[in-house]
């Protein structure tokens, strides 16, 4: 049993490092594993080795990669909270197709969060995520139709004849 538990960290080492080298040479799923790898409690959290990964793998092109650093400057891991990083990161994942990253990008537009607060762009982007049948973005979208036939309706009379 002693052997087992003095393996375990040199396996551990070798599959790092074994993921280290394939990332090194472009492959995008190594670069993800080792954000993954580092995100984990297991390896106490360590966010900006990982946000170090998921932006190797989101500068590839990788939309899982945008998600993943989108999601890291959203929430402050590994780095300061950036709502416009997270913004930029989103977007990219968001025109590559990716359903999560169009509902959040719609929401960050919906509420001005760290790009300029544009409805338009918040029904576009919730309009994407729910024909990818997002089950949440109906439900943004008809809450914006409310909100902006409010906006737009003319005042109600104050008063009689």
């Amino acid at each position: 049993m002693h052997a087992r538990q003095e393996a375990k960290p040199s396996s551990e080492r070798a599959a790092q490092s074994g993921l280290e080298r394939a990332a090194a040479c472009g492959f995008v799923t190594a670069m993800l594993a080792l954000g993954e790898w580092f995100d984990s409690r297991e390896r106490g959290g360590q966010h900006a080795r990982a946000l170090f990964w998921y932006l190797k793998a989101a500068e590839a092109g990788s939309a899982e990669g945008q998600v993943a650093a989108g999601t890291a400057y959203l929430m402050g891991r590994g780095v300061a909270a950036d709502t416009t990083q997270a913004a930029h990161w989103y977007r990219q994942a968001a025109t590559a197709g990716d359903v999560g990253a169009q509902y959040i990008l719609a929401s960050l537009y919906e509420r001005g969060d760290g790009v300029s607060q544009d409805l338009r762009l918040a029904r576009y982007w919730y309009e994407q995520a729910a024909r990818q049948g997002d089950e949440a973005a109906p439900a943004k979208l008809q809450a914006l139709a409310q909100q902006e036939a409010g906006a737009t309706a003319p005042p109600s009379p104050s008063g009689g004849n």
